[in-house]
């Protein structure tokens, strides 16, 4: 029973991959995360796990335009980061669901 629930676990889990991207956009700005993550109407840990990792799957499309605002980035430069993060997500974690996009 042990090792079925183990075995189920490690099919869920991921490795997680940091998002330093946001970190390096959001340092630029001078916003502390949970200074953004009240201006993005989310929970500090929500936004804690974005950037960290922990939440690795693609971000919800009104969070990436609250992103590109709130961080002044063109939002061609912010897609291009978080295209590549994907990428770099879903080799690490052996997903081959989507294409690559190339740039």
């Amino acid at each position: 029973m042990y090792e079925e629930d183990s075995m189920h676990l490690n099919q869920k889990s991921h490795v997680p991959l940091v998002r330093d991207y946001l970190k390096v956009y959001r340092n630029k700005m001078g916003y502390s995360a949970e200074y953004l993550s009240r201006e993005l109407d989310v929970s500090a840990v929500y936004y804690r796990q974005i950037e960290g990792g922990q939440r690795g799957k693609r971000l919800p499309i009104e969070l990436v335009i609250k992103l590109i605002i709130l961080l002044h980035v063109e939002p061609l430069e912010f897609l291009k980061a978080e295209a590549s993060y994907l990428s770099s997500y879903e080799e690490l974690n052996g997903i081959k669901k989507y294409k690559k996009i190339r740039w």
